[in-house]
Parts: C-alpha cells; structure tokens; sequence
C-alpha cells in the first residue's frame, strides 16, 4: 500500500468526535437509517473500528445536508 496508512478510531474515540454521545446513542445512529451513519469498517476481537476517512466523509455528507 503506497498510500498513507489508514488510521483508526475505536468506539469511545468516535463518541467522543461526537459530542460524547453515549454507547446507545451511538448503535442508535448506527441501525437508524434516517441519520445513515456508517457501520464500522473493521471489527477485531469485538471492538468495532472506524477508519478516519470514513468518518470524515460522513461529516462532509451531514455539512452538505445542512448547508441545503
């Protein structure tokens, strides 16, 4: 992989770019398709990742959304 290595955020770290939204707030955006948050990338060993480039993607849809 000739790019940058992918950086991951676990769930506490993904709470808390949220604002610190709680653990069932958190599967709440997840299984709710209204907000069409993204499901995590990886799971190892039950702890559910989240790469930065996806976050960052869902945050440019949600500033696009609002902007409208």
């Amino acid at each position: 992989m000739s790019e940058r290595q992918k950086l991951y955020c676990t769930a506490t770290q993904v709470r808390r770019r949220y604002g610190g939204i709680s653990e069932m707030g958190l599967w709440r955006w997840i299984h709710d398709g209204k907000i069409d948050f993204p499901k995590p990338d990886l799971i190892v060993n039950g702890r559910r990742l989240w790469s930065e480039e996806t976050l960052d993607r869902f945050d440019a849809r949600l500033s696009v959304k609002e902007a409208a």
